[in-house]
């Protein structure tokens, strides 16, 4: 099955965040005397280096890397933005609970194509998630399936009827009725065609939702005194280091370069760069080389007297 991972590269001399996709794995990548493999045995992501380097500040030579890893060499610095099935599999919506109804639901939406992947991934987070007694699988944009896709399909109805869980097809499109009147299966396939607007709202709020993440955010980091804006796709350094690309301390308990600010894929981060006095954020100080996200309002602290706030502003 192919895949795809997506990595930010980005460096504590320079702002600007660069990515790196690769769909064809094994992949090379180099800096200088370091020399990267990427390599998928899936569902795994592996990283080999020539040399020592760090992951979430852990020393190695070889890991498995996923979505949120950070890994750190000669102050160069590598995000794992994401891994993806090229033939798309994010069909989770989500589980929620309707008033008047016992069970919670898992919500599912299908693309135009359907892929036997999206199915047998609907199968293993059913079984994980086995507090919820009806499925709803959305198939209202469903334009084209293949005879992999109908097997796996029924697959999970059977494997649902013997986990005694209640699975439904909401709101077919004709294409995807059409496709079941084809293998002759419509009569075995449950069907739920009439609307439900705890459902469809639910579907839409979480869409809305996904599409103002990926919008380019900008955040301030203020003080009383100063205030500084991360742009989208950047990187902010902070310390006593006077550099072009940060703003500079004069606290003498703040190390040279003391943190990193990040702002990737519409969320900012916060990177300790092994200070001598630490960081902090909403008081609980934060291990060093480790992504942490920040949110609106959240309160930043580095050595003992600079205080700093995060806000999130309109695009």
């Amino acid at each position: 099955m192919p895949v795809m991972i997506t990595l930010k590269h980005f460096s504590l001399f320079a702002t600007k965040v660069d990515v790196m996709t690769y769909e064809d794995l094994p992949a090379d990548m180099s800096f200088d005397d370091y020399q990267f493999n990427i390599r998928n045995e899936e569902p795994k992501f592996f990283i080999n280096c020539n040399r020592q380097f760090f992951i979430n500040n852990h020393k190695c030579f070889f890991a498995e890397i996923m979505p949120g890893d950070l890994v750190n060499f000669d102050n160069e610095f590598i995000l794992v933005a994401g891994t993806t099935n090229l033939t798309g599999n994010n069909v989770f919506v989500g589980k929620i609970q309707i008033a008047g109804i016992d069970d919670k639901l898992l919500i599912f939406k299908l693309s135009r194509k359907n892929a036997g992947k999206n199915y047998t991934d609907i199968t293993e987070i059913m079984m994980r998630l086995p507090e919820a007694g009806k499925i709803f699988v959305d198939v209202s944009a469903t334009q084209f399936m293949d005879s992999y896709a109908i097997q796996s399909m029924m697959a999970l109805i059977q494997q649902a009827g013997d986990a005694k869980r209640s699975l439904f097809f909401y709101k077919p499109s004709q294409k995807f009725i059409t496709y079941l009147k084809l293998a002759n299966i419509e009569k075995m396939v449950p069907l739920r065609s009439s609307p439900n607007r705890h459902i469809d709202q639910f579907i839409e709020k979480r869409a809305s939702s996904e599409q103002r993440h990926s919008a380019a955010t900008h955040y301030s980091i203020s003080d009383k005194l100063n205030s500084f804006t991360v742009l989208p796709e950047t990187v902010l350094s902070v310390g006593r280091l006077n550099t072009s690309y940060g703003f500079l301390l004069s606290d003498s308990q703040i190390s040279r370069v003391h943190v990193l600010f990040i702002n990737t894929d519409a969320r900012l981060y916060l990177i300790d760069c092994n200070s001598t006095n630490f960081s902090y954020i909403n008081g609980v100080k934060i291990t060093p080389y480790c992504l942490k996200p920040l949110k609106n309002n959240d309160k930043v602290a580095f050595g003992q007297n600079s205080h700093f706030t995060i806000k999130q502003l309109c695009p």
